[in-house]
């Protein structure tokens, strides 16, 4: 991947999510999407009395648009969508997500939202929460009343089976633009979301998420992680993005738009 800024993949995305719109005002159904496996538990943040994180998503649809902000959605039947909760006592407890959770798009069809009520965690006797996302999870958009084009019983089991199962190689492992997505994904939730970072914060967040220098980076997901992180961190500095957090979505969001490209340019080549 080239050392390159990349944000008219998004800026793409994110018009094709507007773009259209049933006669009438009622939208059709948006794509089913598939989550990015975690590789260890992501935490929770709780602010407002919700307590949430941002997870890395791709289009299992290709001829439906994707979802606006918002968009809520549900685990597919059999995904391994997982809250991990630890107690007071310092003990955990895996808990499938689905039903504790409320999932929503949070930009296209390239990172949502999870998030659980802060009343509902400590009901569970939890002081901290995290997710994990195990492979092959996928996400069916929540049915709408009058909707012009809603997804089938065929539609789902297509894109939640065969279809998922066909991405897993390409976003549930390794590889240079998977590992940097998964990667920048944790920098964003581990960066404020309600303001600017104070500048050490900025400039540490590197090393108290990955705990490497970016210099030091040895794979290549990795260097192309931290030459995203670095010219994020100098843009913020500059003024030119309101937040490092911008940025990074923005970075991340290219990354997963062309990963998604490149596994329809496959399963096309294979057909």
């Amino acid at each position: 991947m080239q050392n390159r800024f990349r944000w008219p993949f998004a800026a793409l995305a994110f018009a094709a999510a507007t773009a259209w719109m049933a006669p009438g005002g009622a939208a059709a159904a948006p794509q089913i999407l598939g989550m990015v496996a975690t590789a260890e538990p992501m935490p929770l943040v709780c602010a407002g009395g919700t307590c949430s994180a941002e997870f890395s998503t791709f289009c299992l649809q290709d001829k439906r648009v994707p979802p606006r902000p918002g968009t809520a959605y549900t685990v597919a039947r059999g995904g391994g969508l997982t809250l991990v909760v630890t107690g007071t006592d310092g003990s955990e407890r895996r808990l499938p997500a689905a039903g504790l959770v409320r999932v929503t798009s949070a930009r296209a069809y390239m990172a949502v939202t999870v998030s659980v009520a802060e009343p509902d965690l400590k009901a569970l006797g939890a002081t901290r929460a995290s997710i994990t996302v195990g492979r092959r999870v996928s996400l069916v958009p929540v049915p709408v009343p009058g909707d012009p084009w809603p997804l089938t019983g065929h539609d789902v089991a297509s894109a939640t089976g065969p279809l998922r199962a066909a991405a897993a190689g390409l976003f549930d492992r390794g590889g240079e633009l998977p590992v940097a997505a998964r990667i920048t994904n944790r920098l964003i939730n581990a960066a404020r979301s309600d303001g600017p970072l104070a500048p050490h914060r900025r400039d540490g967040l590197w090393r108290r998420v990955v705990g490497a220098d970016p210099a030091d980076a040895a794979d290549p997901g990795t260097r192309s992680a931290a030459r995203i992180f670095t010219l994020c961190r100098g843009l913020a500095a500059e003024g030119a993005y309101s937040t490092l957090r911008r940025c990074l979505e923005m970075q991340h969001d290219a990354l997963m738009v062309e990963t998604n490209g490149r596994y329809w340019q496959t399963l096309g080549a294979g057909s």
